[in-house]
């Protein structure tokens, strides 16, 4: 949390819950565009977020691209905005 929002988040919120997981188990610092989409998808489908969380995780992910904590194309960016919430 500190290093993606420069402090504690005492309530996070799903989309934020994601993110860090997701960031836990991504030893690298890559977008790995595939496994958040898919992951994303089942959370979704399962009832465990919506589609505002959804938005909400990608404009997450599409902040850290630009301010360089994750490693990632302009492509594989906009591929994640366009496909995590399908």
């Amino acid at each position: 949390m500190e290093y993606f929002w420069g402090g504690l988040i005492e309530r996070p919120t799903k989309a934020q819950s994601f993110f860090l997981v997701e960031r836990v188990s991504n030893v690298r610092s890559k977008l790995l565009v595939n496994k958040i989409v898919e992951t994303a998808r089942s959370a979704k489908k399962q009832g465990l977020m919506s589609e505002s969380d959804l938005i909400s995780l990608a404009k997450i992910y599409e902040k850290a691209v630009q301010d360089k904590k994750i490693i990632a194309s302009q492509e594989d960016l906009l591929q994640l905005i366009q496909q995590i919430s399908i």
